[in-house]
C-alpha cells in the first residue's frame, strides 16, 4: 500500500526519464512519484494525454 495515494498502486511504468514511478490504484487513479507519491490522473486515458501533451 502507497501511504501518499492511500490505496494499493501496481506499477505500471517509469516518467520523467526514470526518475519517477507510475502505479495505478484499483479506482483506475495514475499516480506518480518517487519518495513522494502525487495524483497524476483520475483516469489513465487523462494520465496517457498529461504524459505526452505535457503538464500546465
Amino acid at each position: 500500500m502507497s501511504e501518499g495515494a492511500r490505496a494499493y498502486v501496481y506499477p505500471i511504468g517509469m516518467a520523467d526519464r526514470r526518475n519517477q514511478y507510475l502505479g495505478m490504484a484499483p479506482n483506475g487513479a495514475v499516480y506518480v512519484g518517487m519518495d513522494y507519491v502525487n495524483l497524476l490522473a483520475d483516469t489513465a486515458d487523462e494520465a496517457l494525454e498529461k504524459l505526452i501533451v505535457g503538464l500546465r
